[in-house]
Order: C-alpha cells, then sequence, then structure tokens
C-alpha cells in the first residue's frame, strides 16, 4: 500500500476514478493522500435536499480543504408533503402559503451557509435550485412506481391529477432579499423548473440580485398560464420589472420562457402590451446589451426586444461583446398579433371529431382552456408582419461589432392537416427543413458573408428589410454579402 501511496496524485486520481464514485468513499481511510484525492472528487458534485443542510454545514465546517473541492452544488428545495386523498384537489392558497415558507426558510438557510465562506475557500461555484414536495409524482426515485403512478392517473384522472394539481402554483420568495448576503462565490447559476415546481420569475430574479459574481445564467421558467390571463400577466411583468436588479457581471445568458398560443388558430392571442412596448421584450433588451452570447427559447417577444422606440436624442442601443445570439420565438407577439396565417396551399378539411366534446363538461384542472380546446393548426404562411421583427433584428445587429452569429426561429403551427399533401424538401444547403414540417429560420453567419431565410411557406422581405441586413454586411468588413432566400416545397 505505501508504494501506491507514492505514486503521483495524477495517477491515483486516475485509478480512483475507475473504483466508481459509489464505493470511493470506503477507500478514504487508507490514508491521508487517499482521502484528500477522495474527498477532491465526492465533494466536487454535492446534492443537497432541506434536511441535510445541517449536516452540510457541520460536515463543510469542520474542514476548509474540502469548501476548496466544491464546484457544484444541487439544492433540491423539499416541500411538505400531502395526503393521498389531495391528490385530487388544487393546491389552496395556505398549501401555496406553506410552500412559499418552506422555500423561503431553505434559501435563507443556505445562503446564510455559504455566507460564512471566504472567497479564498471556494470559487467559480455552480449552483442549481430545483423544488419539489416528496408526494408529488415526480419526486418518486423509484422509477416503475413513479411510472406506474402516471398511467394511473392517466387512466384514472379522478383519482389523481398528478402535476395539475398544482399547475396555478409558482413559489415565490417571501422575505425582502436584501436580508439575504450575497454570495460572490457564485459565478454559474442555473434555475430548473421543466419537470419540477415553477419557481416565480421575479423570485429568480431576487435571487440573481444576491448573486454579484454570477457570470453564466441558465433559467428554465413559465409563461404559460393557460387559464387565468391576470396572473400570466402578473407573473410576465414581475419579471420584467426585475430584470435590472440582474448583477452586471452576467456575460453568458440562457432562458427557457415558453409561452404559448392559442392552440386554435381562430382564436384571437390575448394582448398583453401594446405595440412595441411590450416591458419585458424592452428590459431583456437592454440585459442583453451586456452579454456576450445568448440563447432565449420558446419567448413570446416583439420587435422591440432587438430595437425599441427611441426618444428624441436618445443614444441607440449598443451590444459591445455580443457575439452569439439565438432565438426561438413563439408565433404570437405580446401585443396580441399572429405571425403566420393560412397557406394559400393550404386544403379544405375537417375538425368535427372536435365539436361538442366539451359540452356541458364540469371544469376542471385538465380541462383545456378556451383558447385550446378546439385545436386548429392551420397558421404555417409568414405573414408581412415578421418583417418588423426581422428589420429590428437588422438595425441592432448594425450595433453589434463583434457578432459573429445570430440565429432566429419561429415556432408556427406545426403539421397543419391541410398541408399534409405537401413535402417540404431542404430549401437550402446550410438550413435542411424536416418533411411534412413548418417552419420559419432565419441565420446571419459573419464567416460566410451571408444571411438567410428559409420558410416552408412564401415570405415577402421588404426593402427596408434587406437593406438594413446589406448594411450590416457592410459594416462588418463585407464587400460581398448574401443574401438567401428560401421557401421551396415540392407537391
Amino acid at each position: 500500500m505505501t508504494e501506491i501511496s507514492a505514486l503521483p496524485s495524477e495517477i491515483l486520481s486516475s485509478i480512483l476514478t475507475k473504483l466508481g464514485s459509489a464505493s470511493l468513499a470506503s477507500y478514504a481511510s487508507v490514508c491521508r493522500k487517499w482521502q484528500v484525492l477522495i474527498e477532491k472528487q465526492t465533494f466536487s458534485h454535492l446534492f443537497l435536499t432541506s434536511d441535510r443542510l445541517g449536516d452540510f454545514k457541520r460536515i463543510i465546517s469542520s474542514s476548509s480543504h474540502r469548501r476548496c473541492f466544491i464546484r457544484y452544488l444541487d439544492l433540491y428545495i423539499l416541500l411538505p408533503a400531502y395526503e393521498i386523498a389531495a391528490r385530487t384537489q388544487l393546491e389552496s392558497q395556505i398549501d401555496r402559503q406553506k410552500n412559499n415558507e418552506a422555500f423561503t426558510q431553505t434559501i435563507v438557510s443556505f445562503w446564510d451557509i455559504l455566507s460564512t465562506w471566504s472567497e479564498e475557500d471556494v470559487a467559480g461555484l455552480s449552483l442549481n435550485i430545483r423544488a419539489r414536495s416528496s408526494s408529488d409524482c415526480g419526486a418518486e426515485p423509484d422509477e416503475k412506481k413513479r411510472m406506474a403512478r402516471r398511467r394511473w392517473g392517466r387512466k384514472f384522472p379522478k383519482k389523481d391529477w398528478l402535476d395539475w394539481r398544482f399547475y396555478q402554483s409558482y413559489l415565490e420568495l417571501i422575505t425582502n432579499p436584501t436580508i439575504l448576503p450575497e454570495l460572490s462565490c457564485v459565478t454559474h447559476f442555473i434555475v430548473t423548473c421543466r419537470g419540477h415546481r415553477k419557481i416565480a420569475p421575479a423570485t429568480v430574479s431576487k435571487l440573481l440580485s444576491r448573486l454579484p459574481g454570477a457570470q453564466i445564467v441558465y433559467a428554465s421558467l413559465s409563461d404559460n398560464e393557460r387559464k387565468d390571463p391576470t396572473l400570466r400577466d402578473q407573473l410576465r411583468n414581475e419579471f420584467a420589472l426585475t430584470v435590472s436588479n440582474w448583477p452586471s457581471t452576467i456575460k453568458h445568458l440562457c432562458l427557457e420562457y415558453p409561452g404559448l398560443p392559442p392552440a386554435d388558430g381562430h382564436f384571437p392571442p390575448f394582448r398583453r402590451s401594446e405595440p412595441w412596448a411590450d416591458p419585458l421584450s424592452l428590459a431583456l433588451n437592454h440585459l442583453t446589451q451586456q452579454l456576450v452570447t445568448v440563447e432565449i427559447d420558446k419567448i413570446m417577444i416583439g420587435p422591440e426586444f432587438f430595437w425599441p422606440p427611441l426618444h428624441p436624442y436618445s443614444a441607440p442601443p449598443r451590444w459591445p461583446r455580443l457575439t452569439s445570439l439565438k432565438l426561438v420565438y413563439q408565433a404570437v407577439t405580446p401585443s396580441g398579433q399572429w405571425l403566420f396565417e393560412k397557406d394559400p396551399r393550404c386544403q379544405p378539411y375537417s375538425l368535427s371529431q372536435w365539436e361538442d366534446v366539451y359540452e356541458g363538461t364540469r371544469e376542471g384542472p385538465r380541462t383545456p382552456a378556451p383558447q385550446d380546446r378546439y385545436p386548429d393548426a392551420f397558421r404555417s404562411k409568414p405573414a408581412d408582419l415578421l418583417n418588423d421583427l426581422h428589420l429590428a433584428a437588422g438595425q441592432a445587429a448594425q450595433h453589434m461589432p463583434a457578432l459573429k452569429t445570430m440565429f432566429l426561429q419561429a415556432i408556427p403551427q406545426l403539421y397543419p392537416p391541410g398541408m399534409a399533401h405537401l413535402h417540404f424538401e431542404a430549401a437550402t444547403e446550410s438550413h435542411p427543413a424536416p418533411a411534412h414540417d413548418t417552419g420559419h429560420w432565419f441565420r446571419y453567419d459573419r464567416g460566410r458573408s451571408t444571411a438567410t431565410w428559409v420558410s416552408s411557406g412564401k415570405f415577402s422581405l421588404l426593402a427596408d428589410t434587406v437593406n438594413t441586413w446589406r448594411q450590416v454586411g457592410a459594416l462588418h468588413g463585407h464587400a460581398d454579402f448574401n443574401l438567401e432566400v428560401g421557401f421551396i416545397p415540392l407537391d
């Protein structure tokens, strides 16, 4: 054993890696050198639950070198359990209050623990926050039991509402965020709501306001409240108001914020703002000006995200460090306008199977919202209104001196029944379109000196849009700048 211990640390670390993480701890008592190397691996990624914070504090506080090993903290906030009988009851206001109290208490305790660490102990820490109740179906650790419960709930919806029990619940930090100490050690902040309990977007902003060293943010949030427009607007507007509290150190953003349009293409989208005045689009416009990379997915956005209305004598926005921007956006604007319309090639079809399905049905959590009850996906052709977005993107790109790529993708109503007779081929070599799919893409590639639009339906680019993007090419030093438009379907 002495001979093995005499091996260089790099070789020992490689040997220990082969042993597997499950059995590593048992080898820590072999000798001091092994203990340090093993703890360097076992403490690098820690999974913490609310009820284990006391043990975490005791173990970490007793050894400063253990804190140095930590690179990733996965904080799993446990919400109060509920009885089996409650599986068919919506969360009450009392339930939500108890959940918020448990969430807040865990956050306060966790922040207090990390506040005792010095910058010499730990730096460059990744922090992931998610929450569940142990009674939630998704919290069941046994995959077979979890899947069995989901099948049971789908087969007998009156016996178990599954995640529908809390579909209108959003966790909130119910204390003033200024009581939380600032944690400069956290540079990578992750909030995971997909598959877990939803966290109010403004609460994410409150937590970020206490992370002055954050550089990378990944947030999976929700803007998809279907039945309560007032709640949906409240959550979105509070998010817009608090984005300004994000630290100026953030360089990279990956935001998932799905807000789906009506499933029924005949249904008028909700008007959530005046045209060119969406508070969240404007807030994100300001935030992105400090960033290096931006990736925003499934969001409902307006052209003011790129280029807001300018007041006289006001300085235009500028993105001095931005190199990459990817935006996947919904088929409606915050001002309630559809960005897609019916394709003239769409053949007549019948949706008679949907008629009167919900007539006399008692309203329940699983009953679709009015705009989703009779899905009619016929909006697949880009509307002329999309020029506003592409024109604004071009105006913004003229003020992005470091920009290398910009990718914009719309989410139209996919697979329209009246379009099944068409087979969509790849319109350009660099932008293949899936067969029988519909879509609308744009890519600016500085390295290839091209701006490319690809659509499964004809898109009429206005002269102002074309000229604006030609100016982008000129400003980025391209004498020969190519603009490509492809929308070639084959019968």
